[in-house]
């Protein structure tokens, strides 16, 4: 993986329409359309006390350039309805007032004004690198026993998550979506309430809500913004300006391009001198076969599973599993 450095010469990023599309706006950090794809993260360089940006590239990855979501199994299967011509796909992006660091929601204002027009803003966290931080990722959704809270990794390709994106849009007049980097380039002092900002435009606005602590640079995060202009003829309800789910109808070859491989949770490691850990692959494809069943039910994905723990994987007894499983099935 090649990392490319470049100092970054303003705290700002541009926006650019996606192959065209009229509603869908990428970040000039994310280059999705060469052969080999890449994108930069800002991050701070303190030798001179200013931000740069890590060139992170795909050239060489055995994987596919994609957006990556960890989200609970239950949320999932909630997005994704079988309907008469196909199915129906939903996402649901939420205020940055629900965050949980206080050091961004700081920087987010509730019906934001700028140059005379108000607009509400909603996000969708997601990253585009799937294996840097995948530990961390893990361990912040948690684990569980309970199916529903299990957590799962979701691979969208890029470009047909745009033409979601735009889909929806088009369902659902006045709103624009922004496919922002997270700028990692300041410290806690950044984020101070006392300040009150001024945006030029509404690009001014997305950057700042992408900006993060340095001491989260190891995220990778992209994130997707959903700006609603808000008029009285479109007046959001309270629920909504917190909270809002946004659907599109896709036929069956449109939802097999939109989704990579669904990748299912490690396992916890065993120490060394524990007998369980000689069979440690059977535990963690056992505890997670109730899951790889429920998502085949779901939709014909296909289904990974996260090697992290271990040196070797294969699938020898996953499908001894599924054949035992679908023999009883049959009884």
């Amino acid at each position: 993986m090649a990392k490319k450095v470049s100092f970054f010469s303003a705290n700002n990023q541009s926006f650019d329409p996606v192959n065209g599309l009229d509603n869908v706006f990428c970040s000039d950090l994310i280059s999705y359309q060469k052969k080999s794809p890449s994108f930069k993260k800002i991050v701070r360089d303190y030798d001179i006390g200013q931000p740069k940006t890590v060139e992170v590239s795909f050239k060489n990855r055995d994987y596919h350039f994609a957006i990556y979501k960890y989200t609970k199994f239950e949320y999932l299967r909630k997005s994704i309805k079988k309907i008469a011509n196909g199915y129906e796909i939903s996402l649901t992006f939420v205020s940055p007032c629900l965050w949980n660091d206080p050091c961004e929601s700081v920087l987010y204002e509730p019906l934001v004004t700028i140059n005379g027009e108000s607009y509400n803003i909603l996000c969708l966290c997601t990253t585009l690198e799937p294996t840097e931080s995948e530990e961390s990722a893990w361990n912040r959704s948690g684990r569980s026993d309970v199916l529903d809270e299990k957590t799962v990794r979701v691979a969208y390709d890029f470009l047909p998550f745009c033409n979601l994106l735009e889909k929806m849009a088009n369902k659902d007049k006045d709103v624009t979506f922004y496919l922002s980097m997270a700028d990692y380039s300041e410290s806690r002092a950044y984020f101070n309430p006392i300040i009150k900002k001024t945006y030029s435009c509404i690009e001014d606005y997305i950057c700042e809500l992408s900006k993060k602590r340095k001491a989260f640079a190891y995220e990778n995060e992209m994130r997707v913004f959903v700006v609603q202009k808000i008029t009285n003829e479109n007046s959001a309800d309270e629920k909504d300006l917190r909270l809002k789910t946004f659907c599109a109808e896709l036929n069956e070859v449109e939802v097999n391009s939109l989704f990579k491989p669904i990748t299912l949770p490690p396992y916890p490691p065993f120490p060394k001198n524990n007998p369980k850990s000689h069979f440690y692959k059977n535990i963690q494809d056992l505890d997670n076969f109730d899951l790889r069943i429920a998502i085949t039910d779901l939709f014909p994905f296909q289904i990974n599973q996260s090697h992290l723990y271990e040196i070797n994987g294969d699938t020898r007894f996953v499908k001894k599993l599924e054949s035992l499983y679908n023999h009883n099935s049959s009884l």
